[in-house]
């Protein structure tokens, strides 16, 4: 055996070293390319250490039949179990007459071993497999320098299974969850078309309700009481109550598909502000709150989605307004540099918890999940609210003091190009 094929060997196993091989192709490879560097080695072996039943595994054979691929040993059979265990690489001058060298039965048929070289694979401290160098006609066929470069090789061999082990785990990791992704799109379109479908089967017959108690409040008829009215007016509100959580389900449903058409426009942000106003006034109606606002005279006209903008703090006003008993609620809108502008609703209501602050921009996330919560409501509007801001290139912003009130900030850009967010 000359040098350079020992050295073309041991290159051989540095190129491994840095290619993605299959654990299936190295291990021969590794096995063949072993049997090349000892002269006196004419055959051999691999095994791989088996976690699930303690055994070892024949993974790879040179020289022998593949009959023997698929074997598993236990540790205490033979001179494979007993390296693994001591982590001693050992030189075996007489095969059968030594009382560690059993492998398997029928082995003296298949693999008529005279002498070897057993070798632990190891990583650092932990054993992963053996290999072994055999030679079919001779005892007293190997020694010390031999023992030296096969621990040297097996070194780089390990080095080279644990890079393709290490190589296929993350490819089948990356393969599970590509699948895993494919499967939660798949999920979402279907949750999606699910609520979409749904609600708007909700809305045809909500809608019907809503108008004729509508039609029906506002009847003249001598035979309908002031009673009935309340009645109707009930009804009225009701629908429209259960209208308003479907469609935030259908926001909410179309910002989770990544399906929302931004259509900016100039406009003055007082008008959008007093029509709000005389909405929560109305909210408001039957509780001793104080609502006033103040608009900085530097805001100049905004170009934004004034639909969007006009949900965003309808959503604001209307949480205010839910959760405020008496006191007052307050609007202040104001630039931010020379492109920005917040608005600020505050209210002198509840208040938040510092570990719920959070939690209240979740999807259905809610400070109180009883079922005896003494507020209604799905617990997805300011999961909308924060998504919108989020879509319109802004942000919102929480303070509060539990049982003094709160304080709901949103940040926007003055100016926002057309945008259409799709999946």
């Amino acid at each position: 055996m000359t040098k350079s094929l020992d050295i073309s060997s041991f290159l051989k196993v540095s190129n491994w070293l840095t290619e993605a091989l299959e654990l299936d192709e190295l291990l021969p490879a590794l096995i063949k390319s072993a049997i090349e560097l000892l002269p006196s080695a004419d055959a051999g072996s691999l095994f791989l250490y088996d976690e699930t039943d303690n055994k070892l595994v024949i993974k790879a054979v040179y020289n022998y039949g593949q009959e023997v691929l698929g074997l598993r040993l236990g540790l205490e059979e033979g001179i494979a179990g007993w390296t693994f265990k001591t982590r001693q690489a050992v030189i075996i001058d007489d095969f059968f007459t030594d009382s560690r060298t059993l492998f398997f039965p029928g082995q003296k048929e298949i693999a008529p071993i005279k002498s070897m070289i057993e070798v632990p694979l190891c990583v650092k401290d932990k054993a992963i497999g053996v290999i072994s160098f055999d030679n079919l006609s001779t005892t007293y066929a190997f020694n010390e320098e031999d023992l030296q470069v096969v621990q040297f090789f097996a070194n780089n061999a390990t080095i080279a299974i644990e890079h393709t082990r290490l190589y296929e785990n993350l490819r089948k990791q990356n393969e599970e969850l590509e699948f895993l992704y494919h499967k939660s799109q798949e999920n979402a379109r279907l949750r999606t078309e699910f609520l979409n479908c749904a609600t708007h089967e909700l809305r045809t017959p909500l809608c019907a309700i809503i108008g004729f108690a509508e039609l029906l409040m506002n009847n003249k008829s001598d035979q309908l009481t002031d009673r009935h009215r309340q009645w109707f007016d009930i009804i009225y509100q009701s629908g429209q109550d259960m209208l308003r959580l479907i469609n935030e389900i259908l926001d909410l449903s179309a910002l989770l598909a990544g399906v929302i058409t931004l259509s900016p426009q100039p406009f003055s942000l007082k008008s959008s502000i007093d029509a709000l106003v005389l909405f929560t006034k109305h909210l408001t109606k039957d509780k001793p709150i104080e609502i006033s606002y103040s608009i900085s005279p530097d805001l100049p006209t905004i170009y934004l989605d004034q639909t969007r903008l006009n949900q965003i703090l309808s959503a604001l006003l209307s949480n205010a307004a839910k959760f405020t008993q008496q006191g007052k609620i307050t609007i202040e809108a104001k630039p931010v540099g020379n492109d920005r502008f917040s608005v600020s609703v505050s209210d002198t209501g509840i208040g938040i918890k510092l570990e719920h602050a959070e939690l209240i921009f979740e999807e259905f996330g809610r400070v109180d999940n009883s079922s005896t919560r003494h507020y209604s409501g799905l617990g997805v509007g300011l999961s909308i609210t924060k998504r919108l801001c989020q879509l319109m290139e802004g942000n919102i912003s929480l303070q509060s003091v539990y049982n003094q009130g709160s304080t709901f900030t949103i940040e926007l850009p003055i100016k926002l190009n057309s945008i259409t967010v799709t999946n």
